[in-house]
């Protein structure tokens, strides 16, 4: 079966470990809300925190 998304959410991330789940969340609360399929690309860029 192949997967068609309806939307890429690509994100840069630079010490942003705090803010993390919670935006995750959003993403996922607003893209389900409106019944898109999804994905989430977070980009590190040599945090030095716990960014994923």
């Amino acid at each position: 079966m192949d997967a068609t998304l309806d939307i890429s959410v690509v994100v840069p991330l630079y010490n942003e470990e705090e803010s993390l789940p919670e935006l995750v969340e959003w993403i996922d609360r607003v893209a389900r809300g409106e019944g898109l399929s999804y994905e989430v690309i977070l980009v590190d860029d040599g945090s030095g925190d716990g960014s994923w």
